[in-house]
């Protein structure tokens, strides 16, 4: 015989832990477990997406006209600052900054800047706070880790996309193949067109037609980045980022200082958000 709904003790409205779910008329409890926001996870409980900008909006606000609203042509413009919470007891968690960290994150990689105040294209990174964050080459290697991960929200992935970014900018200089061999462009009307641009197939074709020769050339003298990692960037696919990675991890701080500077300005970047979780425990 099967146990009523009602006396299941996994009912979340029939749940003893949480009798305010029933009288709230809800079908689960609707905020997280832990006080610390998961922003790499499409679980909308836990990756900061219950942030609401209207529940304290002056202080959202503040935020922003500090922090993001940033004109990045400006070489004085605020380029550190740092958020805290007045501790209850003995905990500071729970009171919304990697919340609002992630909404942000979020606004600027939607559209890459278009929804901010000065319409700059952008992008930014996170950091989530770990206790393997023992110096600085190793978060400077997480940050660059950041660089490649796709979003689960946005779908962005920047060092991605500023590779689909150039593709397209040298394909538009070079007009025609330079080879011979045929190549089936995207019409670029559509974001599936855009996202081809690192799609192994395609690649497959760019490399016979000789577009990755052009593409290390344009890295190299316009974007001053080194003969090897340009060769890499023009025939990376989206199945090869564990290259990328691993030549990263030979040198995290320059490949972040460095060529992640010099990448995102040829594909027309204006700056570079950093959200770091913590650093309390960088020596």
């Amino acid at each position: 015989m099967s146990t009523p709904s009602r006396f299941r003790t996994d009912d979340p409205l029939s749940s003893t832990k949480d009798t305010s779910v029933p009288k709230l008329a809800l079908k689960r409890n609707p905020f997280p477990s832990s006080a610390v926001v998961v922003i790499d996870t499409d679980n909308e409980i836990s990756n900061g997406s219950l942030f609401s900008p209207s529940v304290r909006k002056d202080a959202v606000t503040t935020f922003e006209e500090q922090f993001i609203d940033i004109d990045f042509s400006d070489s004085q413009h605020l380029k550190l600052g740092y958020l805290w919470s007045v501790p209850v007891g003995r905990d500071s968690k729970g009171f919304g900054k990697t919340a609002m960290l992630a909404f942000y994150l979020r606004k600027i990689n939607k559209n890459y800047g278009e929804d901010l105040p000065r319409h700059q294209k952008a992008a930014a990174i996170y950091s989530e706070p770990g206790t393997d964050i023992t110096n600085f080459k190793k978060l400077a290697a997480l940050l660059c880790q950041a660089l490649l991960r796709r979003d689960p929200i946005t779908q962005s992935a920047i060092l991605t996309d500023a590779i689909r970014t150039i593709r397209y900018k040298v394909i538009q200089l070079e007009k025609t193949p330079r080879t011979l061999f045929p190549i089936d462009l995207p019409t670029f009307e559509t974001e599936e067109d855009f996202e081809r641009l690192t799609d192994p197939a395609f690649v497959k074709q760019w490399k016979f037609a000789d577009f990755h020769t052009a593409m290390k050339g344009y890295l190299i003298v316009e974007a001053e980045l080194g003969e090897d990692i340009a060769e890499l960037l023009s025939i990376y696919d989206d199945k090869s980022t564990y290259q990328i990675s691993r030549w990263m991890a030979k040198n995290p701080i320059n490949f972040l200082f460095n060529d992640t500077v010099k990448l995102l300005q040829a594909a027309d970047f204006k700056g570079l958000y950093v959200f770091i979780g913590s650093i309390l425990k960088v020596v």
